[in-house]
């Protein structure tokens, strides 16, 4: 059986079909602000810029996967958000163009680690205190305070263990970027993308067109190793292309270069964990879990990822009594996700 083709391979100007055209991001230079304005150069009369304002539907993918927007309307969240579409029929053409193109923004403070927002006095004065939790999960049975009380005063010959452990952000580095091409059709859209999450694409694109998802088809490009690097970031790939293709009435690709993926598709989030057990007699009396996890921009899968860090942390052991808290907070950073 044949393999479908990566989406880069797709053509998007069939033999004796429309001409397609291209799209590329205009993306923002900072990292949190207030949207005011794009200065564009003279465009010719062949490309398009779209932005916010030109989105027939929601600007907004599926609210299945939480709040995301297609294009920065009002503010922006994290440098690289994209703000505008430019489609065109010539490639090089359009990324000139872009490069001239400016994302007028008044900017404000930014946070960048909110971990150590969260530790800091100072900070709290400032933007940081705007970064309240966007999940939290807590759960507690029995009393961990008096089990810890009794191994700090030296009763009952008990051994308290403590770990800090933090990872980074990790790049899923798929076969492929990301990328998708549209096809215009009179009742509708086609879509071509590699995809994990088929739903998510289909209603996102049908939410930003304000049409009927039954209107819209996906076939599935090749997906190849992903490590879930495919879960989320086609869908908006997809809406960027079927956006353009649906205000050109063209054929569109629209593709992410290889360090444009890497810099700006969804990374696994970044976690601090702090672990105290109370031990005994090869028993563990109490634990207490710490949680924090750097979403960065956009809250997608927060309180899943919390769950499942939350029963990691756990392991597979008996606790006597547990006490557990664990928080999702936002930054101006590339949203992430699972991995």
């Amino acid at each position: 059986m044949e393999l479908p083709e990566f989406v880069d391979d797709i053509l998007h100007s069939p033999e004796g079909g429309t001409r397609g055209f291209f799209a590329v991001l205009i993306r923002s230079p900072s990292a949190r602000g207030i949207l005011a304005g794009i200065e564009t150069p003279p465009l010719p009369a062949s490309v398009r810029l779209i932005r916010a304002a030109d989105i027939p539907g929601e600007n907004s993918l599926d609210p299945s996967c939480g709040v995301f927007p297609v294009l920065a309307e009002k503010e922006v969240s994290y440098t690289g958000e994209p703000a505008a579409i430019l489609s065109g029929p010539d490639m090089a053409e359009l990324l000139e163009l872009a490069g001239k193109c400016r994302v007028l923004v008044e900017e404000r403070e930014a946070v960048f680690d909110p971990f150590v927002s969260e530790q800091s006095a100072a900070a709290e004065q400032s933007a940081a205190a705007e970064q309240s939790a966007a999940a939290e999960r807590r759960f507690a049975w029995g009393d961990t305070k008096n089990v810890f009380r009794q191994a700090e005063t030296g009763e009952g010959n008990i051994t308290l263990v403590e770990g800090k452990y933090r990872t980074g952000f990790q790049e899923a580095w798929g076969a492929d970027p990301n990328g998708a091409v549209a096809f215009p059709r009179a009742d509708g859209m086609l879509v071509r993308a590699a995809a994990q999450w088929p739903s998510l694409v289909v209603n996102s694109v049908a939410r930003v067109l304000g049409i009927d998802p039954g209107r819209v088809e996906l076939r599935r490009a090749r997906l190849a190793h992903h490590l879930d690097g495919k879960l989320l970031y086609p869908a908006l790939c997809s809406c960027h292309a079927a956006l353009a293709a649906w205000l050109t009435c063209r054929p569109v690709k629209f593709v992410l270069g290889r360090s444009e993926d890497v810099r700006f598709s969804p990374k696994r989030v970044k976690m601090d964990v702090s672990l105290k057990s109370a031990v005994s007699g090869g028993r563990i009396l109490a634990t207490e879990v710490r949680i924090n996890a750097d979403m960065g921009a956009l809250p997608c899968f927060a309180g899943e990822i919390l769950d499942r860090a939350a029963l990691a942390a756990l392991g597979a052991y008996h606790h006597g009594t547990i006490a557990l808290d664990a928080r999702a907070f936002l930054s101006n950073i590339p949203p992430s996700g699972p991995l």
